[in-house]
């Protein structure tokens, strides 16, 4: 009786793959070798493909987009100057403020996919936080300015919840030292800061010293 063992089936294995007479093998491994090959680089020109496909779809939508956004930036432009050839006065009773007037003049630019709206604001009925300062100098209150704060501060915060915090005057200082222009020792009044306090808080930052780019970066 003959006993195989794992020593004796692995060389018999090997004479099989070294003898001529196991070609079949050696064959059968390289077919597997090249089938995967091609699997592998088939999947990823599918991938290259799909991927390019999706890009392009993309791309086409961001300027379709794109070109949406301009027709209605032009479209108010257009709304805007034609108020001004036929009126000297601006209020909300007129056509730029009308949003039925404005869905009619956007229903005059089609489109085959999305739709487009708009809505135009007055700036000047809103305070204007950088004209606290006057710029460029950016050193002094303007005098108009502070009173304005002062009096909707007054009206925003009843009397009874204000803290030496949150007071109109302390607000306005405040404010005052993040659009003035410079960095100095001088601050306004006992709660003005300027960028050694800003940099000593958790995280640290630098004061603005110029005028605010949007609300966000205001100090409060």
């Amino acid at each position: 009786m003959v006993t195989l063992t794992a020593s004796n089936f692995l060389k018999t294995a090997c004479r099989r793959i070294r003898n001529p007479g196991g070609d079949r093998g050696v064959a059968l491994i390289i077919t597997l070798s090249i089938i995967t090959v091609l699997v592998v680089a088939t999947l990823e020109l599918n991938r290259k493909a799909r991927s390019s496909v999706y890009v392009s779809a993309v791309f086409k939508e961001r300027v379709q987009l794109h070109r949406m956004a301009l027709s209605g930036v032009h479209a108010a432009m257009a709304l805007l100057i034609q108020d001004k050839e036929n009126s000297d006065i601006d209020s909300i009773q007129e056509d730029w403020a009308n949003p039925e007037k404005i869905e009619s003049l956007l229903a005059e630019l089609p489109f085959e996919q999305g739709r487009l709206t708009m809505s135009i604001e007055d700036e000047l009925g809103k305070i204007q936080v950088n004209a606290l300062v006057r710029f460029p100098e950016g050193k002094v209150f303007n005098v108009t300015q502070r009173r304005m704060w002062e009096h909707f501060l007054d009206l925003a915060i009843p009397t009874l919840d204000r803290t030496d915090d949150t007071a109109p005057g302390p607000i306005i200082n405040a404010l005052k030292d993040w659009l003035d222009f410079g960095d100095d020792d001088l601050i306004t009044g006992l709660s003005g800061a300027e960028s050694d306090y800003y940099l000593d808080l958790e995280p640290a930052y630098a004061c603005q010293n110029g005028p605010l780019n949007h609300l966000g970066s205001c100090c409060w």
